[in-house]
């Protein structure tokens, strides 16, 4: 019989803090999440990511906004990545956050 290795997460106690980004582009100047994630997370090497804890969480066309998760202190380099991409997509930092919840919110200005 086969024992099941099941992946473990450290307590969340022990888990590096997170931070969360969430960025507006033109609505249009990306038609998928896939030139979004190019576009935004495309600009770091494969190591940088690894360092910042980068991750692409959520990108909506309609709107233009997306979500972004680094590392607790890396959230800077990743605002200023942001805010360097071209004019013509229109790049802001809306609203940056340590849980989902409060990204989302309750009011219809910041909800994705």
């Amino acid at each position: 019989m086969e024992k099941e290795h099941k992946r473990k997460l450290p307590k969340k106690s022990a888990r590096p803090k997170r931070r969360y980004l969430l960025f507006s582009l033109k609505p249009g100047s990306c038609n998928t999440a896939k030139q979004a994630f190019d576009l935004v997370v495309g600009q770091f090497s494969a190591e940088q990511r690894k360092q910042l804890g980068l991750w692409f969480i959520h990108f909506k066309p309609e709107t233009g906004k997306g979500i972004v998760r680094c590392r607790l202190g890396s959230e800077e380099k990743v605002k200023k990545a942001i805010l360097s991409l071209p004019k013509e997509y229109g790049p802001k930092t809306l609203k940056t956050s340590g849980t989902l919840k409060a990204l989302k919110g309750e009011s219809s200005r910041s909800r994705i």
